[in-house]
């Protein structure tokens, strides 16, 4: 049964559509729901400064509201920079996080009444309404092992969080901002430099993707998975259609690298079909 999320959007934001909270198109912000299995500690055991930094964010303040941690960060990413404003809560041994972001031109018009919203969540076991139905799993090597936030991840397992670093695992999800064609090749292989726990040694291949009317980029990379020193080789792909833009990426240890490329170009291949928070087929 999923954790119920409840809090009241500020004026302006509605339900969203490609993933699990609310969204205000016009302005670029959203205020989105992960659920994540274990407690809130495992989640947050690799949010250093270190980390953080990796992955083109830093802290501004940490603080607690009602025994929940809630974090202010600021974040660059190839699309622009933003804030957030993220809000942890455990739930029978599940991690909440509840995350609100804007860009950084809105910052003092919208960040109070963002951070205003987080304070009031409330989360419990109860049942929803209307529970989505689980998305199916695609006949891969690659088993449909969690979805939060609009993305569905994939691993050799089956399971979330994978419990070995070099272990298949690929994630597919809607971007929530635009991304003009042009910007394809830079994106798809920025994303591949600021996957969390991979360290890029170079990339190996960066070519554009033939999907009919889709325009799509495709790069892979070797590198090592910056705990353990695993060899791996990472994949990237993005596809805009229609104006909507999906991006995925993931990584495999060396020795399952052939399986891991074979399950993820399948699932590429079908990007342009997938609905907003509906897995490949």
């Amino acid at each position: 049964m999923p954790v119920v999320v409840r809090l009241s959007p500020p004026p302006g934001f509605r339900p969203a559509s490609h993933f699990r909270g609310f969204e205000h198109p016009g302005c670029g912000s959203s205020i989105a729901v992960v659920e994540l299995p274990g407690p809130l500690h495992e989640a947050l055991r690799s949010w250093t400064d270190a980390e953080l930094d990796r992955r083109g964010m830093k802290l501004l303040s940490r603080t607690q509201h009602d025994g929940a941690p809630l974090m202010a960060l600021a974040q660059r990413t190839p699309e622009g920079c933003w804030l957030k404003w993220v809000l942890g809560r455990e739930v029978r041994d599940r991690t909440v996080l509840i995350t609100a972001m804007c860009p950084l031109g809105l910052g003092d018009e919208l960040g109070p009444a963002l951070h205003e919203s987080l304070l009031t969540a409330e989360c419990d076991f109860s049942e929803p309404a209307s529970a989505p139905a689980a998305p199916a799993s695609p006949v891969t090597e690659l088993t449909l092992a969690a979805e939060f936030n609009g993305q569905c991840c994939y691993t050799g397992s089956g399971r979330w969080p994978v419990e070995s670093p070099g272990e298949p695992r690929l994630v597919i999800g809607h971007m929530t901002w635009p991304l003009p064609v042009e910007q394809l090749r830079d994106a798809t292989e920025s994303r591949l430099t600021h996957m969390a726990g991979f360290a890029v040694e170079r990339i190996i291949d960066s070519r554009t993707l033939q999907l009919g009317d889709a325009a799509g980029w495709q790069a892979q990379a070797s590198g090592r998975h910056v705990d353990s020193q695993t060899e791996l080789l990472a994949l990237a792909a993005t596809v805009v259609q229609l104006g909507e833009v999906i991006a995925c990426s993931g990584w495999a240890d060396a020795g399952s690298s052939d399986s891991f490329l074979r399950a993820a170009r399948q699932m590429i291949g079908a990007l342009r079909f997938v609905p907003a928070i509906e897995a490949p087929h």
